[in-house]
């Protein structure tokens, strides 16, 4: 999957969740409350045309005249159901889902997706990463400067020569408890081949610069 592919699904997943929430706000907004007690003079008087049952707090409410909407009070009685077939009420039920909680699953899968792209992105720069890296080190060890290449300079090449032998044969140090030390510093003014010396270092131990 591409980055291209992966951006334009967490902004397809983005404009859905807009689009579902906007509706599920906008219908909810459609649907006047009306009191219980409103709804059952409705029922007796014969204008309830039909009822959705949910596993909510609410219910909503069609009434024979207008068809519209409407949001009342959810008594859940075992026997309301059987009162509603009673009236000639049409029922139907389901577990309609409030417009928060729409909101809610939305947000959750366009937060997933988001993980997924901000993960790929992630992989694909270690990646990318790893393979300038390697490519790098390949070059590295390609230099070919090693203590031969360094006119002068031989008491430096002396002090630094135990540390290649160590780079070389850490096995011979370590029977003998001895540790690689952290570091070299180099000191002098630009110009009089620190940076030479640190290579052909590397040249001598033929170790990556």
């Amino acid at each position: 999957m591409t980055k291209r592919t992966i951006a334009g699904t967490i902004g397809l997943l983005a404009f859905l969740t807009i689009l579902v929430v906007g509706s599920a706000v906008s219908k909810n907004n459609q649907k006047q409350y009306i009191p219980y007690t409103q709804f059952m003079t409705y029922m007796h008087d014969d204008k309830v045309s039909e009822i959705l049952l949910t596993n909510g707090a609410k219910m909503e409410v069609t009434l024979k005249d207008d068809k519209r909407h409407y949001v009342t009070d959810n008594p859940r009685n075992a026997n309301f159901k059987e009162l509603l077939l009673l009236n000639g009420v049409h029922v139907k039920e389901g577990n309609a889902l409030s417009g928060q909680s729409v909101a809610q699953s939305c947000f959750s899968l366009v937060f997933i997706g988001a993980l997924i792209f901000m993960f790929h992105r992630t992989t694909n720069k270690n990646k990318l990463a790893m393979s300038m890296g390697v490519s790098e080190l390949a070059e590295d060890k390609k230099i070919g400067i090693d203590f031969n290449s360094i006119a002068g300079n031989e008491e430096a090449k002396e002090s630094v020569s135990d540390i290649v032998d160590f780079i070389k044969n850490p096995e011979k140090y370590d029977k003998y408890g001895a540790r690689m030390p952290k570091g070299v510093i180099f000191y002098g003014s630009p110009g009089t081949g620190k940076t030479l010396m640190a290579k052909a270092i590397a040249g001598e131990a033929d170790v990556p610069f």
